[in-house]
């Protein structure tokens, strides 16, 4: 048996995840070494498998956490180009290139039970079984949006939650506003997130949803000059407006125009496929507990990365994860005498 990976990115809901596995085809069971997810990290932790001629197969379900947007940054020779463009090219680097020993499956693996000889067996979509040694989990994590109507049409698209993500291209603008609604309510972070807006911005409003409490902490945060201001309507729903921005429109039916808003939601660990393991979660609820630096997690054999390993979560990171958790793996496989298994019929 061989190694099992994974790799999945966030999304609106949990749903089953994809991963990497070396088979054996047999009618009732495929043996396996594989990763879950094929976002970066996933990706990456497959670059290195490749690299060490360890056969593996990718099972990514293809829904991603930066879907929303066109245009990712701070990712040194890829800033300001498309997502898609980096997994497309990624692929075909893996898939269509000079490796052959990692294959891809655009299958999602629903569940995942260790066995007791201490393996991985995974159940995929289509009811194929996959035994595997070692699991990577890149299976990202969840955004819970605000149940406001058309936000999440708005989300990474006029709505940002990280203004290293987005912001700059926005420089000049007259103003923006910051959403401190749930889980965004603690006036220090709130403001600590208003002054990177507004690097951007002429001005900045909080829009508080109608929290005096909130309203007035943060009054007493502004100074004049910092061109800031409290607004504590109730908001009723958001709208991308016609020609570029965001519009916000209140209980009492009045609306206001934004270049953009700003807004943290809670995020929650894509795991549900492998409940039945018992890893444990940060207090966050956000990531996996992992030892640092390779990112195994508290059940043997099993590592998780990119956004799935840390609170941290940034493309560069989750790229770097996979290519320490790939050849941390490797070397366990070294170490434990397991010799390179190549498939002939891959």
């Amino acid at each position: 048996m061989h190694e099992m990976l994974t790799n999945h990115p966030i999304r609106r809901k949990d749903v089953p995840c994809s991963s990497f596995s070396t088979l054996i085809r047999d009618e009732t069971e495929r043996r396996a070494k594989f990763i879950i997810g094929g976002g970066p990290s996933g990706l990456s932790a497959a670059l290195s498998f490749a690299r060490a001629r360890r056969s593996a197969v990718l099972f990514d379900y293809g829904d991603y956490r930066n879907a929303p947007t066109h245009h990712m940054h701070t990712l040194i020779t890829w800033d300001h180009q498309d997502p898609a463009e980096l997994h497309t090219a990624a692929r075909k680097e893996l898939f269509q290139g000079r490796y052959s020993t990692v294959k891809y499956s655009k299958t999602a693996v629903s569940a995942v039970a260790k066995l007791p000889d201490g393996t991985f067996k995974a159940t995929d979509a289509t009811g194929s079984k996959w035994v595997g040694d070692k699991l990577v989990l890149a299976t990202g994590v969840t955004g819970i949006l605000p149940d406001l109507p058309d936000f999440t049409e708005c989300w990474g698209k006029q709505i940002y939650h990280c203004m290293f993500c987005h912001g700059f291209e926005d420089t000049g603008a007259k103003s923006a506003g910051l959403l401190a609604i749930p889980p965004l309510i603690n006036k220090d972070m709130c403001f600590t997130l208003a002054c990177m807006v507004r690097q951007f911005s002429a001005s900045l409003t909080y829009y508080t949803n109608a929290n005096q409490q909130l309203t007035d902490e943060i009054q007493l945060l502004l100074k004049p000059e910092a061109a800031m201001k409290v607004d504590a309507r109730q908001i009723a729903r958001v709208e991308p407006t016609a020609g570029g921005g965001i519009t916000v429109h209140f209980a009492d039916g009045t609306s206001v125009h934004e270049a953009f808003l700003a807004y943290q939601p809670k995020t929650e660990a894509n795991v549900g496929m492998v409940k039945e393991l018992g890893l444990e979660l940060a207090p966050s609820g956000a990531e996996l507990k992992v030892n640092s630096p390779v990112n195994e997690t508290n059940v043997a054999g099993c590592f998780a990365v990119g956004d799935l390993s840390t609170p941290l979560k940034a493309l560069a990171l989750a790229v770097g994860s996979g290519s320490i958790a790939g050849p941390a793996i490797v070397q366990q496989f070294v170490k434990e005498g397991k010799a390179i298994t190549l498939d002939s019929s891959l």
